[in-house]
């Protein structure tokens, strides 16, 4: 059974889970379904460069909130990109 989210207007395939906190930062999340969230490789890669970056903290707050609206509405994440300039925005 394939997992599929709606990415840039196509349905794909799921590439890859993500942990949201990084397993490095926190093993103890390493298993817990909460720190996941499925994504594309190309999300996962943008994800990965903004966390590199001194908005890494917001950059999780915006996933856990992505993942909550999804599992309310169903809505699936859409090119994590263009959330750069917003996650930029915020302080810490």
């Amino acid at each position: 059974m394939s997992i599929l989210i709606h990415i840039d207007g196509v349905i794909r395939t799921v590439d890859c889970v993500h942990h949201i906190v990084e397993i490095l930062q926190d093993k103890t999340q390493a298993y817990d379904r909460a720190n996941l969230i499925g994504l594309s490789q190309d999300a996962h890669k943008d994800i990965h460069e903004l966390y590199k970056t001194q908005y890494k903290s917001n950059l999780i707050r915006l996933l856990r909130h992505l993942k909550d609206y999804y599992n309310i509405y169903g809505l699936r994440i859409e090119n994590i990109g263009e959330y750069k300039s917003l996650v930029e925005s915020w302080k810490e």
